[in-house]
């Protein structure tokens, strides 16, 4: 009996530490603990809701765009990448047009995108030439440049390689065209190229991005350039380090709703 005594005894006695060390260790998180715990937590959990929604608004996936008058020829496959590139190169416009929709879609898969294969098959400067070539169909001009929006969505090197081959300044003349639906592509392509460096940045605020956008925003009823125009904006307003007070000073304007 006196054994199971002491056993006993042993027994209560770890359980009244562990219940000692349990009540210690609720007594060191305070209220605030809590809530800055929480708070954090929350932080991260918007973080990742913004980067998210962040990402898919940059994407160009499913847009409205004016109806296509086009059908596929004999034996054309715009599914394959070096096929899409050779019609590109050819002088009918209907064929040239057929490859760039088929760029086009291979760029508007978001979780496939091919980008690197795209660039590394060397149609990237093709794809920017017709951005602003005279003899191209509005439309030809717009699947364009919804494939450097997408395109545009890729790491530094590969949006560098966009703006090495001078597709700001593209953008900026297919920012002035009369269909809306042009401008607020050519609009949505310089968002992405701004918002991913402030190298970006600061390129097409010495181009004079932000002072066409504010021209064409001050005058646009179209709800969508008002839409992108005050998106990429607020993408070149801000950025560590800021950009220069003197290129942004004058970001005032009125929209027509």
């Amino acid at each position: 009996m006196e054994k199971e005594s002491i056993i006993c005894k042993t027994i209560e006695t770890k359980k009244n530490k562990v219940e000692a060390h349990f009540n210690r260790f609720l007594n060191n998180i305070s209220e605030e603990g809590l809530k800055r715990k929480n708070h954090d937590i929350a932080e991260v959990l918007r973080k990742d809701g913004r980067e998210k929604r962040f990402a898919e608004k940059r994407f160009a996936e499913k847009r409205e765009m004016p109806e296509l008058n086009i059908e596929l020829l004999p034996n054309m496959n715009i599914d394959d990448l070096s096929e899409c590139a050779k019609l590109i190169d050819s002088p009918i416009l209907q064929q040239v047009h057929l490859g760039v929709l088929g760029i086009r879609k291979m760029v508007s898969n978001y979780n496939k995108s091919p980008i690197k294969k795209i660039i590394n098959s060397g149609v990237v400067p093709k794809l920017i030439d017709l951005i602003d070539k005279e003899k191209c169909s509005p439309n030809i001009k717009y699947e364009a440049a919804w494939c450097i929006t997408n395109l545009a969505m890729g790491n530094f090197d590969q949006v560098k390689y966009l703006t090495d081959n001078g597709v700001i300044p593209k953008l900026l003349k297919l920012m002035q065209s009369e269909q809306d639906y042009l401008k607020d592509q050519a609009i949505w392509a310089i968002g992405n190229i701004v918002c991913e460096n402030i190298m970006f940045r600061d390129m097409a605020l010495n181009e004079g991005v932000l002072e066409s956008l504010i021209k064409i925003l001050e005058v646009t009823s179209d709800a969508n350039v008002i839409k992108e125009g005050c998106w990429v904006i607020s993408n070149m307003v801000k950025g560590t380090p800021p950009p220069p007070f003197e290129k942004v000073k004058n970001v005032r304007f009125r929209v027509s709703v």
